[in-house]
């Protein structure tokens, strides 16, 4: 695309720390992506890597105090923002590094895998698995979440039933469990989560009511 003249920008959403990466290598204009997730620092912390040759036209959306300044310092004061989470990002990059970032990307791909391999056992259904990540889809069985409605209604029923977090999307007219893993899980997470998830997708999926089944009233 450079050498047609068109900007590149990459969204590397939650690369850092996911997967091997080298910003400089990836040859994009800008590079953006979130540290809340693999890196451990609060929602709302990321980083914008700025190609050295854009870095002269590259202005904020929001205007701070220093807005004239060019990159990075028109990034850095918004006025009457909390800093809070920004501060807080040293140390948790801190903490991968005194982890070992190789350790903590091996154990959750690996965990991510193995949990993903039980929780689709327990439910009948064929994973693909997602290479080189500390994520994984399990299917849901057909007609369980196929619609977005549905699939944040089945979220709050899990985390509500079974006391897990878990992403439920619903893409293509199918129903789908994201997995993920990092330091904190362990394999009985998976294991309570399989142990459950069968009782309440069989409630979700019960027999509708004598309102549904005989429509309206009135």
């Amino acid at each position: 695309q450079h050498e047609l003249g068109v900007t590149v920008a990459v969204d590397g959403a939650h690369a850092a720390a996911s997967v091997a990466l080298d910003v400089a290598a990836v040859g994009a204009d800008y590079y953006i992506a979130n540290l809340h997730k693999w890196c451990c620092a609060p929602r709302g912390v990321g980083f914008v890597a700025v190609d050295e040759g854009s870095r002269a036209a590259f202005r904020p959306a929001v205007v701070g105090s220093r807005w004239d300044e060019g990159f990075p310092a028109a990034m850095e004061w918004w006025g009457t923002a909390d800093y809070s989470a920004l501060l807080c990002a040293p140390s948790a990059l801190d903490m991968l590094d005194r982890l070992g970032v190789l350790r903590v990307r091996d154990h959750g791909q690996r965990l991510a895998a193995w949990g993903q391999g039980i929780v689709a056992a327990a439910l009948g259904t064929t994973p693909q698995r997602l290479p080189h990540a500390a994520m994984a889809l399990v299917p849901l069985p057909p007609g369980i979440a196929d619609t977005r409605p549905e699939a944040r209604r089945l979220r709050e029923v899990i985390a509500d039933r079974l006391a897990a977090e878990v992403v439920v999307v619903a893409h293509g007219g199918r129903g789908y469990l994201r997995l993920s893993a990092h330091v904190y899980n362990r394999p009985g997470d998976y294991e309570r989560l399989a142990a459950g998830l069968p009782q309440v997708l069989g409630d979700a999926a019960g027999p509708a009511t004598a309102t549904e089944r005989s429509g309206p009233v009135g």
